[in-house]
């Protein structure tokens, strides 16, 4: 019985050391993979944030000029008391 039981503990160690290195081995490559999809991630999250803004820059000039040619004629902001 105590035999039996040794062998699976040495079965289990035996198990544990080899995916233990196994996985020390492939460390290096695993943490230059994590490296590169976060490089990955920054840079679509700055496209993202520059498009963004292109975008609302577009939204100010548009809304400006749409302003501006639904005026209407004669009408001046200073006539008018906006307190």
């Amino acid at each position: 019985m105590a035999g039996n039981i040794r062998r699976h503990v040495n079965r289990a160690t035996d198990e544990v050391m080899r995916e233990y290195e196994r996985l020390r081995q492939q460390w290096p490559q695993i943490k230059q993979q994590a490296r590169q999809k976060a490089q990955d991630a920054a840079s679509a999250a700055s496209k993202a944030a520059i498009w963004s803004f292109v975008a609302l820059l577009l939204g100010v000039i548009t809304a400006a000029i749409a302003g501006r040619i639904g005026k209407p004629d004669g009408y001046d902001i200073e006539d008018h008391d906006l307190r």
